[in-house]
């Protein structure tokens, strides 16, 4: 039985280089851990090895199974005397934690790690794909997860959260009319300062009105809309529902016998698909009283002429195609976020990602839409 070092040794780095551990004639380094890493054992720390140590390539192997303790303190000190020999590919310690300990400080906070292998094109494309693949699945089976929970609770209205979806209304429509207003309003006075300029050119003033209508009504303001909710309301149901199940309380629910996708799902993606149409319209009505305003002061159009034009050109369509647009952009931004919410591991890094994950996918996913929806219109001739 090896003899366990005192204590009270001073911490020391013994490397020795050998040759065929992970394949017969490849070079390796294995450094041999010995005396106390601890916090009151560092008035004189060695230095990884000899410079000889250093030239040697291959991984490094680091064996712990003869030292005394070793805490964090000494950990993050092993972590900066091996951080130039490469990283750390294994790690030989005397119990499991220890060892647990020394991956996680090593291997992790100070980015000591196993170097991949460098992927080519093709495999770095396969793999995006089959993880697209993957959140596409994930979810189309929570839609389908929400069509079963709200057809039942149309069957039962008792079993509907009627507090919990006034409660998200609250949050997703009223709290965010301000802000909705604000870029509309902004974007219908750029969008219209910019006609304005192109228009005066050839005195053709009065076509402004046409091609801002035009412009909020279809593409830009149920773009702008989502973004603003993909943003706004879509990372916050991402990071509600992530702590929620850090905090094991949609555990709790399944205990108590609640369905998961009942309590907290659906109220949110309904309150999504109500709110959705609504600020579009508010966003329409901001976004043209902006426009009205630069083309009083830029073009001499008075508002009520301004109007009077808006009523006989913009066909209601128009108007139609944003709107039927709204719902379905807020259905797929709901099920991006809810889906990440409950993708969230119980760790704060992966919140922070799932929450970022689910701003990028549904800006996508409604840009992708946007344009399916420019298509269906152009070859049924809207």
């Amino acid at each position: 039985m090896k003899a366990t070092p005192a204590v009270s040794a001073q911490p020391q780095l013994i490397p020795r280089p050998m040759d065929g551990a992970f394949a017969p004639g490849v070079a390796h380094r294995e450094i041999l851990v010995r005396g106390a890493w601890t916090a009151a054992k560092f008035g004189s720390v060695p230095t990884p090895g000899p410079d000889d140590i250093r030239g040697i390539p291959g991984p490094v192997i680091l064996d712990c199974r003869e030292s005394g303790p070793i805490d964090t303190t000494g950990a993050a000190v092993l972590a900066d005397l091996l951080r130039d020999l490469g990283g750390v590919h294994e790690i030989l310690a005397a119990d499991g934690e220890q060892r647990e300990l020394l991956r996680r400080v090593l291997m992790i906070d100070t980015g000591l790690v196993r170097k991949p292998i460098q992927a080519g094109l093709i495999p770095f494309v396969g793999t995006q794909t089959i993880t697209i693949f993957r959140q596409l699945c994930t979810v189309i089976s929570l839609l389908g997860e929400v069509v079963l929970v709200g057809t039942g609770a149309f069957v039962s209205p008792r079993h509907f959260r009627g507090a919990e979806l006034m409660t998200q209304l609250y949050s997703v429509c009223l709290m965010a009319i301000a802000v909705v207003s604000l870029v509309t309003f902004l974007i219908g006075v750029v969008v219209a300062y910019l006609f304005s300029l192109q228009a005066a050119r050839y005195g053709a003033n009065i076509f402004v009105v046409d091609g801002v209508g035009l412009a909020m009504l279809r593409e830009l303001c149920p773009i702008l809309v989502a973004v603003v909710v993909a943003g706004r309301t879509g990372s916050a149901f991402t990071a509600q529902i992530g702590a929620m199940k850090m905090n094991e309380e949609l555990d709790a629910l399944e205990m108590l016998g609640l369905s998961t996708y009942s309590v907290v799902v659906v109220p949110r993606v309904v309150a999504l698909i109500l709110a959705m149409p609504l600020l579009v319209f508010v966003g329409d009505c901001v976004g043209m009283i902006g426009a009205a305003l630069i083309a009083r002061n830029f073009l001499g159009i008075t508002p009520s002429f301004f109007l009077d034009r808006f009523l006989q050109v913009i066909p209601l369509k128009a108007y139609l195609i944003g709107v039927i647009k709204a719902p379905v952009f807020g259905l797929v931004v709901g099920l991006i976020a809810c889906s990440m919410g409950l993708s969230v591991e119980r760790n704060a890094q992966s919140l922070g990602m799932r929450t970022t994950s689910t701003v990028v996918q549904s800006i996508v996913a409604v840009i992708i839409l946007n344009a399916a929806f420019a298509v269906v219109c152009a070859t049924i001739g809207w």
